[in-house]
């Protein structure tokens, strides 16, 4: 595929490529595009985040590690006359809807290459690599189509239909974009449950420690008045009550120990714990997962399991209570105890028990959550359905939806497309509904609650659902706008003030517990 869409003239954003091949690559630019035409900038069009400059970097590495090993001459004149550029996956399930929902769906895997010409629907960047039935399972899918892509790091001589030359290509995995639930069972990771709340962190939630406090609320909500994006980035609590939003400050609070979790001593043979998951804590403490120090965890649980001393063997529940505190899931688990029981019964026995996607050497990070599971079926979708319930509470639910489905159907008829919206409750709502609502919700469900539809006893309620609909919009403006590196603080504070909202006004409706 890679081949045939170099060859085929398609064009392709590089990030970054040989003095010569971009100047042929400006020249047919301009003859497609006209003379005073050129190539956007790279810096704009897709170096604009650290993951991107990360990746460019690591097939710079490659590349330079496989000239040295291979004898190719100065590592460096290698590396600079090797054309690099990115390839994003993603992969869902597609279910029926309506009567036909219990009939089987589908299931596939797409690769898409950024289009220098600002397209993002061209029918030549997306291509759909797997196909198969949403029930199945995808694992040797996956693990296939992510292990050719790795394969694709390797400096390859390829032919460019574009400038009619041979060149040198490297090509890496910028991101792999899902919904949780299928990245949770594509990551093997836990879902939910005690140590699996947060994506990508094996931690406990601590409810009353991890939003901001109260004061800090206050501090953070006078300093807009100054300065309109203020940063959350390396600042802590001055009081030291709330950990804001941040799992990994030194503060981070704790978790219990699950009742199975090893205490005995390890056996000497089995090599160093994991960081932050010895035998001898007293406490779970929160940790970011990466592939690494799950394969380490996995194997140093394998090992002490495979122990015949009964002093320092660990049993079926010390193994899943462990590996449960790594945010591993019960598949995982389940493996590790098998691999073990198979090795003690023959030790000639050797199971597989690492998953392959871990071995990749792909970083856990470049897998994300989708914008569209995320944001508009996740997010806006959830807080739509808060503000009704809200108004059902005072017995306005019907009031509510009068109100809001007259806006949304005049905003419906001017057939906007960038504004596409269905009547409330949601019934057959998709993406582009609840993108087109995210767009008006502080407009027209604000109007709402200042209306004085709400009786005076929920005033303070009504206002903290205003802030959090203000917050919102603020939020999914800034991650859908086009940004550089430099911004990222700014969206990780809009992010958790949008959190720290949703945080007061779920206090406001329903109380502290």
């Amino acid at each position: 595929l890679m081949n045939m869409i170099i060859m085929s003239g398609i064009p392709v954003q590089y990030m970054e490529t040989p003095t010569e091949y971009e100047a042929a690559l400006q020249d047919e630019y301009r003859r497609e595009h006209g003379p005073n035409a050129s190539l956007p900038n790279q810096a704009d069009c897709n170096l604009s985040s650290i993951a991107a400059s990360d990746l460019l970097e690591e097939l710079k590495d490659s590349v330079r590690s496989e000239a040295e090993s291979d004898c190719l001459g100065s590592g460096e004149d290698v590396v600079r006359n090797t054309a690099y550029w990115s390839i994003n996956a993603w992969s869902d399930g597609f279910e029926r809807a309506g009567l036909k929902k219990k009939k089987k769906g589908c299931w596939m895997i797409t690769i898409d290459f950024i289009n220098p010409d600002g397209n993002s629907t061209s029918n030549q960047h997306t291509h759909v690599v797997a196909l198969g039935r949403s029930n199945a399972s995808h694992t040797a899918a996956v693990n296939h189509v992510l292990g050719q892509i790795v394969d694709l790091r390797k400096r390859t001589r390829r032919f460019c239909g574009i400038t009619g030359k041979w060149i040198y290509t490297s090509i890496g995995l910028l991101s792999y974009s899902t919904d949780r639930v299928e990245r949770s069972a594509l990551l093997m990771t836990g879902h939910l449950g005690t140590f699996g709340m947060r994506s990508h962190w094996a931690a406990g939630m601590n409810e009353l420690r991890l939003p901001v406090c109260n004061d800090c609320f206050d501090d953070i909500a006078n300093n807009f008045q100054n300065n309109p994006t203020p940063t959350f980035a390396n600042t802590v609590c001055p009081r030291a009550c709330c950990d804001r939003w941040d799992m990994g400050s030194a503060t981070a609070s704790t978790t219990e120990l699950p009742k199975h979790y090893p205490k005995n001593r390890p056996n000497p043979d089995t090599g160093d714990a994991p960081k932050f998951r010895t035998v001898f804590m007293e406490e779970v403490k929160p940790y970011r997962q990466h592939f690494d120090w799950l394969v380490e965890g996995v194997t140093f649980a394998y090992k002490n399991a495979c122990s015949t001393n009964r002093s320092t063997m660990w049993f079926k529940q010390n193994v899943r209570d462990f590996l449960r505190s790594m945010g591993v899931n019960k598949e995982v688990q389940d493996n590790v105890c098998r691999a073990a029981a198979a090795f003690k019964a023959n030790p000639n026995n050797s199971l597989q028990f690492i998953p392959q996607l871990w071995l990749l050497g792909i970083p856990m990070h470049r897998f994300i959550n989708s914008p569209m599971h995320l944001l508009f079926h996740g997010i806006v979708k959830d807080i739509m359905d808060f503000c009704l319930a809200f108004a059902k509470k005072f017995e306005k639910g019907e009031q509510f939806k009068t109100f809001v489905n007259e806006h949304l159907t005049e905003l419906e008829s001017l057939g906007l497309d960038w504004c596409k919206l269905l009547e409330v409750p949601r019934t057959y709502w998709q993406a582009e509904n609840f993108l087109g609502l995210a767009r008006v919700i502080p407009a027209i469900f604000g109007l709402f609650f200042e209306g004085g539809y709400i009786p005076e006893r929920g005033a303070i309620a009504s206002k903290s659902i205003q802030q959090m609909l203000n917050s919102l919009h603020v939020m999914i403006s800034a991650l859908m706008s086009p940004r550089l590196s430099k911004d990222a603080d700014k969206i990780d504070s809009y992010i958790k003030v949008f959190l720290s909202c949703c945080h007061r006004a779920s206090i406001k409706v329903y109380g502290p517990s």
